[in-house]
């Protein structure tokens, strides 16, 4: 594992300033905090919703730092029970508990920052949720909450509490002008398409992004597209291989080191272990003691991610690298698995490239950008291809369109589609 720090990390706003993408999540967030002014407005908290690497995290951090105010900080899913929630905040705030005036002084110089909150809304759960609603009645500060998807059911009685701020997936431009700023700061010169094709793969999240751009720029000084697609290319089969030399491995220092030389990062190596771990552990107690130290792996990557305290990443290598050891009842190793999760993220990132050639193709005909033309253009374009073999074939001639970019519009009609075509 590379030691350097994650320049998701190292570039990370610290200012509203520098923030990129969502301004109208941003908006809305800084009309509310107005609203405080003398009194605590009705609703006290913001439920913070939209999928992961959008900026719901470094939104709050970089407004705590623009006000001036401390942030305290805490993973929900980290203190799973009500008890533990309360203990915690009371011990941030320099309280005994939440019901002896904990909000009795003025304390605006303070935000209240609850992560991850759908990380308790398991069946673990003891009353997690409630001791935040609590928290939300009594703060005379604000209090952010930020999950994936605001409308689970267990969350139903939270939201009625929160002001609900959507935030959506980073546009490809932005990912883009965030990426060269990075790379000019590194000093590496990369393409446009490199670019480009990071961001594409990205699907919306910035921060995986980032972490593409850094592996790909691992040791290079200069970073092109064929760079890119290689990588993406070839992760399946780079999984796999780490995954094979992770569990058969014949020592903790191997298992450590096929993580550490794995070039798909460390998270996507921890979902990948826990998919194949049915097909690794037979016995339901080996099994059980597999999936415990993996969690345990999990809680210091979540500590260290909420925390900054990228020391704690030692702890979960080497708790991880400990899973091939725990069979008691030996049998051979029979099967692992690239995260089908992964794989999903990874067809749909093919697809969307294949798009974007052919946005590229139309825009130059009809000089408009490629992605105006994905937009526009391309639905019509299905429904000729799908039901109109000669005009399909003639479009796709004066396009100068591929076999593989016929068959994705054509469908089942490509066959004829590519009969006509000269």
């Amino acid at each position: 594992m590379n030691s350097r720090v994650l320049w998701s990390e190292k570039y990370k706003p610290k200012t509203l300033r520098r923030v990129t993408g969502n301004q109208e999540a941003v908006r809305k967030i800084l009309n509310w905090l107005r609203m405080w002014g003398k009194e605590a407005p009705r609703k006290r908290a913001v439920l913070l919703c939209g999928p992961a690497g959008t900026g719901k995290t470094v939104v709050v951090e970089a407004i705590a730092n623009d006000y001036g105010c401390e942030l305290i900080e805490t993973n929900a899913s980290d203190f799973r029970r009500g008890e533990q929630i309360e203990r915690q905040i009371s011990r941030c705030l320099g309280h005994q508990t939440l019901d002896h005036g904990l909000y009795e002084s003025k304390v605006r110089g303070r935000m209240i920052l609850f992560d991850e909150v759908d990380g308790i809304c398991g069946g673990e759960d003891r009353g997690g949720i409630g001791a935040i609603i609590k928290v939300i009645r009594k703060a005379d500060c604000p209090v952010f909450l930020t999950v994936n998807d605001a409308w689970h059911p267990k969350l139903k009685t939270l939201r009625q509490h929160c002001v609900l701020v959507d935030f959506h997936r980073i546009q490809e431009l932005t990912i883009v002008s965030y990426l060269r700023e990075i790379c000019r700061a590194e000093k590496i010169e990369v393409s446009e398409d490199a670019l480009e094709s990071i961001a594409l793969n990205a699907d919306g999240d910035m921060r995986a992004a980032v972490n593409d751009l850094q592996v790909l720029a691992m040791g290079r000084r200069a970073l092109t597209a064929n760079d890119v697609s290689v990588y993406v290319r070839d992760e399946q089969v780079q999984t796999f291989d780490a995954l094979v030399r992770f569990f058969t491995a014949k020592t903790w220092v191997d298992a450590k080191k096929a993580m550490d030389e794995s070039t798909i990062g460390y998270e996507k190596m921890m979902l990948c272990i826990h998919e194949s771990l049915p097909y690794q552990f037979k016995d339901p107690e080996d099994l059980a003691r597999a999936y415990e130290l993996l969690s345990r792996a999990d809680i210091f990557l979540r500590r260290a991610k909420s925390g900054q305290a990228w020391k704690l990443l030692k702890y979960v290598f080497d708790l991880m690298a400990g899973i091939p050891f725990l069979r008691e009842h030996g049998y051979p190793t029979k099967r692992v698995l690239f995260s089908q999760k992964l794989k999903l993220m990874s067809s749909t990132g093919a697809r969307r490239r294949l798009e974007k050639e052919i946005g590229l193709l139309i825009g130059s005909k009809c000089h408009v950008s490629s992605r105006v033309a994905i937009r526009k253009y391309l639905p019509y374009l299905r429904v000729i291809f799908s039901r109109n073999a000669k005009v399909a074939a003639g479009l796709s001639e004066w396009f100068g369109m591929r076999e593989n970019m016929i068959q994705h519009l054509a469908g089942e009609n490509a066959g004829s589609v590519l009969s006509l075509v000269k």
